[in-house]
């Protein structure tokens, strides 16, 4: 059945509110126990509080992509669960390899399996309560495509890493006076992991890959699939991912990042579509 095209708020508030329970209440214990991760030190009704901002903003990102997108329900699913776990997985191996370079596989292995469960939820809830049905379009071949040779793909994937890291690298060096006592402790206390560049070049390539479903099926042209992706980045990563409380750095430099993260993921976002869609807009109808 379609569905109005503005954002339902209701919906999103329940399904942020109705996550966060779950995880704090279920999800988190259970992958706990099973797992041996050490418990968490914050009151849980703090933690239930911090986790239902930031689902709201993660929620927020997952209702605009869902109605700006043109796809069935299976196809939403698929969309919206690679590009969560997939920004959750690379939050989480940044933080191991720059805080805890020496986490254990099996402490790791339980952080895998709770966002897995929890990109899942978030997916499902997504594609069955915030979508448009479009199945109807889709079922007659109406469908986004790239439209790209293989040669056309070998330089692409590359550059979007190249892209991505011009833009962390302008980014950092904006906030960089902000943060900087802040990581030369870090650097000083031998906390932090090595800080390869090669890093940022792979998450560039990795936050393109995990991008493209989902630009793929907002029709209208690059430049409205730019700005859904972008804001999909933008809220995902840099606010819902950064809004809470985090053990490895304090408020103010939160703050920064979620300046920094924000806006640069928000202009990768136009730059992926940018660079692998074709420029003229296809079709809405």
């Amino acid at each position: 059945m379609t569905q109005p095209l503005g954002l339902p708020w209701n919906r999103v508030v329940a399904i942020a509110i109705g996550f966060a329970l779950i995880e704090e209440l279920l999800v988190a214990p259970f992958v706990g126990r099973l797992f041996g991760s050490p418990p968490v030190a914050s009151p849980l009704l703090n933690r239930i509080g911090w986790a239902m901002v930031s689902a709201f903003f993660v929620v927020w990102a997952l209702a605009f992509v869902a109605r700006r997108a043109r796809a069935t329900t299976e196809q939403l699913f698929v969309a919206l669960f690679v590009i969560l776990a997939g920004l959750q997985f690379a939050a989480h191996a940044q933080a191991a390899y720059f805080f805890e370079p020496d986490v254990s596989a099996v402490r790791f292995t339980g952080v895998i399996v709770q966002l897995l469960l929890t990109s899942t939820f978030l997916a499902v809830s997504a594609a069955l309560m915030l979508g448009v049905d479009s199945s109807s379009r889709v079922a007659h071949g109406q469908t986004g495509g790239f439209e790209l040779s293989d040669l056309q793909w070998l330089w692409r994937i590359p550059a979007s890493g190249a892209i991505y890291f011009v833009l962390f690298f302008a980014a950092g060096l904006i906030i960089w006076p902000f943060v900087q006592d802040f990581y030369t402790a870090q650097l000083e206390q031998q906390r932090l992991g090595l800080l390869l560049f090669e890093w940022e070049h792979l998450n560039g390539v990795w936050f393109a890959l995990i991008t493209l479903p989902l630009v793929r099926l907002v029709p209208g042209g690059w430049l409205r699939a730019g700005i859904t992706a972008g804001a999909a980045l933008c809220l995902i990563r840099g606010i819902g991912g950064l809004v809470a409380p985090s053990p490895y750095m304090p408020a103010s430099i939160r703050f920064w990042h979620m300046f920094e993260v924000g806006w640069s993921n928000f202009v990768y976002g136009l730059a992926i579509a940018y660079v692998f869609l074709p420029r003229r807009p296809r079709a809405e109808a």
